[in-house]
């Protein structure tokens, strides 16, 4: 049974997540890794190693993203390792790490 509004026009109910998973079942796999990977990272090593398994040869979009998921994490590893890098140089003391004051 739909209901109606005051106006006479029947309105429905949406799912917004489940029309969030349908119009996302729409991209392929290796892009969809790839973006969300700047939401959690750990995707693009997925992304980085995505390969599908009905065809022996990815497809050209499928290489591309690939790539780029390969590129991102190679840039968040970068950025990541000078950070730590940075840390420890100018203030070791943040991750626990102590001077010593034996001269």
């Amino acid at each position: 049974m739909k209901k109606h509004s005051q106006n006479g026009e029947s309105s429905h109910h949406h799912h917004p997540i489940k029309e969030l998973f349908s119009s996302l079942q729409e991209y392929r796999p290796s892009f969809l890794y790839f973006l969300f990977g700047f939401l959690f990272p750990p995707l693009w090593i997925i992304g980085a190693l995505y390969m599908k398994r009905s065809e022996d040869k990815l497809a050209k979009a499928d290489l591309q993203w690939k790539r780029r998921s390969q590129h991102a994490l190679t840039l968040f590893l970068l950025a990541v390792l000078l950070i730590i890098l940075s840390i420890l140089i100018f203030k070791p003391s943040a991750l626990g790490w102590r001077k010593s004051n034996k001269q």
